[in-house]
C-alpha cells in the first residue's frame, strides 16, 4: 500500500523536544511555583486556623451544654503559647454535690465525669499577650482523669480558666490564635449568654 505525500513529508520532520525547549518549559515550572507558593502557603495556613477556630467553637458550646446537663460548673482551658486545651469540671467538689448516687467521692465523681481534650493543627498556637498572662494555677489532677495525656496535661502552664455555669451563663473571656503568618483571630465568650464569636484580628501585609 502506498503511503500518501503527505505522510513521508510529516515522518521526515518529526522529532524530539532540544535541550533548550526542555530548560525554558522548566525554567517556567520554576518561576511559577516561587510566585504561587507563597498564595498557597496562605491558604492553607488559613485553613489550618479556619479548622482551629471552629474546633475550639464547637467545644465551647458543648462546655456550656454539659454544664447545664450536668448541673456543674465546666472549664475551658487554653495552653498560652501552645496547642493544647481541655474542657473539664472546674470543681471536683461540685460534682459530688450534683452526683445522682449518694456517697459518691471525689475521685469517682471527677473519673466518670464529661471531658475533652485537643490540639491545635501545628500551625496554630494560643497567642500570648499582656492581658493573657498565664494563670499560674494547675489543674486539679483528679479532674484530667480519663484523658490519655493526663500527666502531661498536668504540667502544662494554662491561660485563665472560661467558666460555663449551669444557669448557661460563662465567664467574660477573651482570648486569641495565631499562625505562622502571624494572622489571629480573636474569641470572645460573653458571659450573659455564654455564645462565642470570632473574628480577625491582625493580618499580614
Amino acid at each position: 500500500m502506498l503511503k500518501s505525500r503527505f505522510d513521508r513529508d510529516s515522518r521526515k520532520y518529526r522529532g524530539g523536544f532540544t535541550l533548550l525547549e526542555i530548560l525554558l518549559v522548566l525554567a517556567l515550572l520554576v518561576v511559577l511555583s516561587v510566585v504561587t507558593w507563597p498564595s498557597l502557603g496562605r491558604m492553607l495556613g488559613r485553613q489550618d486556623m479556619e479548622r482551629a477556630i471552629s474546633d475550639v467553637q464547637v467545644l465551647l458550646s458543648a462546655a456550656r451544654v454539659r454544664a447545664t446537663e450536668a448541673g456543674a460548673t465546666y472549664q475551658f482551658r487554653y495552653e498560652v503559647g501552645g496547642r493544647r486545651y481541655v474542657l473539664v469540671p472546674a470543681d471536683a467538689a461540685e460534682l459530688v454535690a450534683v452526683a445522682d448516687t449518694p456517697g459518691t467521692d471525689i475521685a469517682t465523681a471527677a473519673a466518670a465525669a464529661w471531658k475533652r481534650s485537643g490540639k491545635l493543627p501545628e500551625s496554630v498556637t494560643f497567642k500570648q499577650t499582656d492581658a493573657q498572662a498565664p494563670s499560674g494555677d494547675a489543674i486539679q489532677t483528679e479532674l484530667l482523669a480519663g484523658l490519655l495525656d493526663a500527666d502531661d496535661l498536668s504540667r502544662a502552664v494554662w491561660g485563665p480558666p472560661v467558666l460555663f455555669h449551669p444557669d448557661g451563663t460563662a465567664s467574660d473571656s477573651i482570648f486569641a490564635i495565631t499562625d505562622d503568618d502571624d494572622e489571629s483571630m480573636t474569641i470572645t465568650v460573653r458571659g450573659l449568654t455564654g455564645g462565642t464569636q470570632a473574628f480577625v484580628t491582625a493580618v499580614e501585609e
